[in-house]
């Protein structure tokens, strides 16, 4: 038996990372043929892929400082109800 075929799932920036290549080789056909005008139009595609690209980039987190986050206490520091008695068994001591 076959196991189903998984379609990968599709990235948000491959319209970015398609414009930006065609924009690399825009920009290295133009100098290599010496045409100014290509090698010009590349780097503006290229530029544009990169504004593309820029909003979607992941953002660093911020690290928080630790002076100026107080410590987080999961029980309180002082409890209402009194302590409980200790439960000394008297028949097996003996």
């Amino acid at each position: 038996m076959r196991s189903p075929i998984s379609i990968p799932k599709r990235r948000p920036d491959t319209v970015a990372t398609f414009v930006l290549i065609v924009g690399i080789v825009d920009a290295v056909m133009g100098s290599v043929s010496g045409h100014g005008s290509l090698r010009v139009l590349g780097l503006v595609v290229m530029g544009s892929a990169i504004a593309l690209h820029w909003p979607r980039s992941p953002k660093p987190r911020r690290v928080p400082s630790g002076r100026s986050r107080s410590p987080q206490r999961l029980l309180p520091a002082k409890t209402s109800r009194p302590a409980l008695p200790l439960s000394i068994d008297t028949a097996k001591q003996s």
